[in-house]
């Protein structure tokens, strides 16, 4: 209001002076005018600001499960990073969609692994180059003292050295294995996950009332810092059997 009040008086005639009222009043009607076009000019400056933080001020918590694309995901975890890609690969993230673990549930069934799963390795290869980028090794193990038994999934980056990868997921589950011997049941899991980190374990401890063979089966879900690769890496780890008395 005061900053109203100086125009006014700034368009007001000098004390003495012969004005018509005509003039007097065009000088009222301009400083109106101005002070329209100058809320407009506020309002113009300060809706964006709002906008733009809104549509930025999301948490991997926020995203996760949600049906986004990779571009929206990228868009609010590695904001600066992915404005500064190439609009052409900002559009391929865009039209790819985000992929999420499931966890699973208590006694869904797990396809044994025939041959060793149990430590794997995934090459992620340049957008632009084709060249190797990232390389990860997963791996899920398993130990038992009596009928305590413990089992992790685990994966991190071997090259680059401490490369944080934008987001990563890993669900380890402990299944005991069934009769036919090609399936098991799941009777315990855990479900990890973080954003900008280089190294992930997800790890549980079961205390089993029946004797048996049981096994790890890991799931591991990574995506690489925006403009590395365009689709996420997944691998799928799995222990021998051990067996419990």
């Amino acid at each position: 209001m005061y900053a109203f009040y100086v125009l006014e008086c700034m368009l007001r005639p000098p004390p003495g002076e012969n004005v018509t009222e005509v003039d007097y009043m065009k000088g009222k009607t301009g400083m109106r005018a101005f002070s329209v076009l100058l809320t407009i000019m506020l309002v113009s400056v300060v809706v964006p600001a709002v906008s733009a933080e809104a549509q930025t001020d999301w948490t991997i918590d926020d995203l996760r499960g949600k049906d986004i694309s990779m571009g929206e995901f990228y868009a609010s975890v590695e904001p600066v990073k992915f404005s500064e890609l190439p609009v052409e690969m900002q559009n391929e993230y865009y039209n790819m969609k985000m992929i999420w673990l499931d966890p699973p549930e208590i006694g869904d069934k797990v396809q044994v692994i025939q041959q060793d799963a149990s430590e794997l390795e995934t090459k992620l290869v340049s957008l632009r180059t084709r060249d190797l980028v990232v390389l990860m090794r997963h791996v899920s193990d398993i130990d038992a003292s009596g009928r305590d038994i413990d089992y992790r999934s685990e994966s991190w980056v071997v090259f680059p050295p401490y490369l944080p990868m934008a987001y990563g997921e890993i669900t380890s589950a402990l299944c005991k294995l069934d009769p036919d011997g090609q399936t098991g049941t799941v009777i315990d899991y855990v479900t990890e996950s973080d954003e900008q980190i280089d190294n992930l374990k997800a790890e549980g401890s079961k205390s089993v009332t029946e004797s048996g063979d049981y096994f790890t089966d890991g799931y591991h879900l990574f995506y690489a810092p925006a403009g590395y690769i365009l689709s996420p890496s997944m691998s799928h780890s799995q222990t021998d059997v051990i067996h419990v008395s």
